[in-house]
């Protein structure tokens, strides 16, 4: 992933990164081009973004991202939880325990495999959903 490094705002400076270019108009830096992927106000956005699956380890860095996978491990808490963040946690063995974080849906740790929901509520409770069927 390129850092983007804008040069000097003056009006009508352009920058180039990631095949997309950007025009500064006066106010504000405008994309432009093919690529340009951040649409302009009120437009659609076509395509997908894909973001890969992570493993949970002793390290369950939020902050990296929202799809986790995980065997018969004792899943930790994870850190940088943020209100409002969500995701999936994709069991390949059934967990060991769970962090205290985490808050079950009827009160009861999902057993067996599949794929769990989750939703941060604060930075220290997070909802799981009910586990749905999976290898």
């Amino acid at each position: 992933m390129a850092v983007l490094n804008f040069p000097t705002k003056s009006p009508g400076a352009t920058y180039t990164e990631n095949n997309i270019s950007y025009t500064y108009d006066g106010e504000k830096w405008v994309a432009s081009g093919e690529n340009a992927y951040v649409p302009k106000g009120g437009a659609a956005m076509s395509g997908s973004v894909t973001v890969p699956e992570r493993t949970i380890t002793t390290a369950f860095d939020l902050s990296t991202g929202p799809y986790w996978t995980c065997g018969a491990i004792d899943i930790p808490n994870p850190t940088n939880a943020i209100s409002g963040m969500g995701g999936l946690i994709r069991l390949t063995g059934e967990p060991t325990s769970w962090g205290d974080y985490f808050k079950f849906s009827g009160g009861v740790a999902p057993t067996g495999t599949g794929t769990i929901p989750f939703y941060v509520e604060s930075a220290t409770y997070i909802c799981l959903g009910k586990i749905t069927p999976g290898a």
